[in-house]
Formats: C-alpha cells, sequence, structure tokens
C-alpha cells in the first residue's frame, strides 16, 4: 500500500479528519508528501525497531491504525495495516545477521511468530526483547 492508496482507505480517512484529508489529498496530486510525512514523523509512535549486526535498521510507526517502516539500509519505505502479516509481504533483500526485535508494544509471542520470517532455518538466532532465541522447527526457544 502506497501513501495514495492509504487516502483511499475509509479507516484512515475516518481518523485523520476532513482537514487533514484535504492538505493530504492536494499534496498527493501535486506529487508530493511533505505535510503527511511531517505529521507522521511527528504524530507516530515506534511500535517495533528491527536491527541486524551489520547495521541496517527497520523501524515500524503506528500511525492512524496504519504501520509505516523505513529500511536505513535500502531505503525502501511502505506501509500495510497488520504488522503481524508484514513480514510474510514485505520479504528483505539482505540476509539478517544476529538480528534482534525491540519492542515495548508487541507482546513476545507475536513478536516470536513475526520473527520466524526472518529466522528460516533451524538453529538460526534471534534476541527478542533482550532474550536470545533460536528456531527449531517451526518455534523459537529461549536459549
Amino acid at each position: 500500500m502506497e501513501f495514495k492508496e492509504l487516502l483511499k482507505d475509509e479507516r484512515f480517512r475516518a481518523s485523520v479528519g476532513p482537514e487533514k484529508l484535504a492538505i493530504y489529498s492536494a499534496e498527493i496530486a501535486g506529487e508530493g508528501v511533505d505535510q503527511m510525512v511531517e505529521d507522521l514523523d511527528a504524530e507516530s509512535k515506534t511500535v517495533l525497531r528491527l536491527v541486524e549486526a551489520e547495521g541496517e535498521t527497520v523501524n515500524f510507526q503506528q500511525w492512524h491504525g496504519f504501520y509505516f517502516w523505513y529500511s536505513s539500509d535500502t531505503g525502501e519505505d511502505g506501509v500495510s495495516d497488520d504488522i503481524e502479516n508484514f513480514f510474510g509481504k514485505y520479504p528483505f533483500d539482505c540476509a539478517w545477521q544476529e538480528p534482534e526485535f525491540n519492542s515495548q508494544v508487541i507482546p513476545v509471542e507475536k513478536l516470536k511468530s513475526m520473527a520466524l520470517h526472518i529466522t528460516p532455518n533451524d538453529g538460526d538466532t534471534i534476541e527478542i526483547n533482550g532474550t536470545d532465541y533460536e528456531r527449531r522447527g517451526e518455534a523459537l526457544l529461549e536459549l
């Protein structure tokens, strides 16, 4: 989903209200999103941070019921209405080495479920909120 598609979503339209919707719509029509990005940066709440040993960081922010992500390494970004299914929809181009999930918002069980998408092989490890886990079959077990 892109910003243009987001403006068509009834949940988003209701959440931002008519005044902001008019501003965002005018920006999109003119091929810009400055105010929308400014509001996203100012009003969003970071709900998840994915860090890789080589320095790549992907931040996930929640704004008006949607999840926005940005990769520091590739410059890629996107938006989704479901963070749990995000990792199956948007595979990352890099191989994650020593990945970490950090979130004070998303429960650990959900983080573990999402982490299975970036730890595809038995023996792969991930740190979730400071605790190390290893993939065994279709589960992550605490080390």
